[in-house]
């Protein structure tokens, strides 16, 4: 079974390329459909399993310094990012994670721990970043950014979504950050040898090692009317931005009247005529994730992308450190747009100074 992603084809389970004498496939040919067959009945089971809460909300679990990812680390964060090489996406400069966190001492630190450059997660994650950095509610200087892939994408990814200057951005090419913090791997990770990336995407699209996807994007076409205004703002700046860096759709028509109006100078104020202007209207925020994925992502993929497949289903998370470099946080990913909780993390960076 071949599906196409992204502009090339792929198999969804694996076959070897490598040449193989007559005798060989000979004798391997039941050993390869009782193992494919293995796979397949895998997948259709973790379906079922998903299936009952496929529109259920992410799963919660505790993000304080009991959090069962932190016990499963076993070690201090810096520790465990002892053998985690960062490169500055800025200037090329490569740090060690753990010098990184360690530098800190003194000073709170919130670390974003993103997916690939070209996942939506990193995209909304960024945007929301962007929005609390202009409306004050973090300095840089107690945020830092890690994404997966090279820096050269990194760059490309911080000048699309127009991160300040001084917040630190830093590339982990191999993810392996994310593997020292026991971040999730996506669906089916015991399969990766087998299971092709693209296709284990799509799996978690359905709610497979990725609870809480669908009731996500389905939020994002129905809204919700009893969302308070601070966790909205960031759409309004998000629009506008990817607007005025041409991003499809960059003007539509005013349900009211029919009339074309540019996100860029208006924002979310398409919606008022129509909805009001309380809480997240429908379709707003799936506006939004259509720019970015249209006029961002797929735009750009073959310059955001990792090189190795692989990282397509990795995810992230963040980590809040205390003056004393102590984990007083830690989030992870729980799968496709069910990401770190911007405001909750920063709150957890100052108490209280958060909307």
């Amino acid at each position: 079974m071949a599906l196409g992603a992204a502009g090339r084809k792929f198999h969804v389970v694996r076959r070897s390329t490598a040449p193989a004498k007559e005798a060989e496939i000979q004798s391997g040919a039941a050993d390869a459909q009782v193992s494919e067959t293995s796979v397949w009945l895998a997948v259709l089971l973790a379906f079922l399993k998903a299936l009952p809460d496929i529109f259920s909300s992410p799963p919660v679990e505790t993000t304080g310094p009991a959090a069962p990812g932190l016990k499963e680390i076993g070690t201090p964060v810096s520790e465990a990012l002892s053998n985690c090489t960062l490169v500055n996406v800025r200037n090329d400069e490569q740090i060690a994670a753990s010098k990184l966190v360690e530098s800190y001492k003194g000073g709170s630190l919130a670390v974003f721990f993103l997916t690939h450059w070209a996942d939506f997660n990193s995209w909304e994650v960024a945007q929301k970043l962007r929005t609390a950095l202009k409306q004050g509610w973090v300095n840089s200087s107690s945020l830092a950014i890690v994404g997966i892939g090279s820096s050269e994408a990194g760059r490309q990814f911080v000048e699309m979504l127009a991160l300040p200057q001084d917040v630190l951005v830093f590339a982990d090419d191999q993810a392996g950050c994310h593997e020292a913090l026991r971040f999730s791997r996506g669906a089916l990770p015991e399969y990766s040898e087998t299971l092709n990336p693209y296709f284990r995407v799509f799996l978690m699209l359905l709610g497979i090692g990725s609870p809480g996807t669908i009731r996500t994007v389905l939020g994002g076409y129905f809204g919700d009317r009893s969302m308070e205004p601070e966790k909205t703002i960031w759409i309004d700046d998000a629009l506008r931005q990817n607007a005025k860096a041409g991003r499809w759709p960059a003007k539509v028509p005013r349900l009211s009247d029919g009339q074309m109006v540019d996100f860029a100078e208006i924002g979310r104020g398409v919606w008022d005529d129509t909805f009001g202007t309380g809480g997240l209207r429908p379709m707003e925020l799936a506006t939004v994730r259509l720019q970015n994925m249209v006029g961002g992502i797929l735009a750009n993929w073959s310059k955001l992308a990792p090189a190795d497949d692989e990282l397509l289903v990795q995810q992230g998370g963040a980590v809040v450190l205390d003056s004393d470099s102590q984990a007083v946080y830690y989030y992870r990913d729980k799968g496709i747009l069910t990401y770190a909780p911007v405001d909750e993390t920063l709150t957890a960076l100052k108490p209280g100074k958060v909307a």
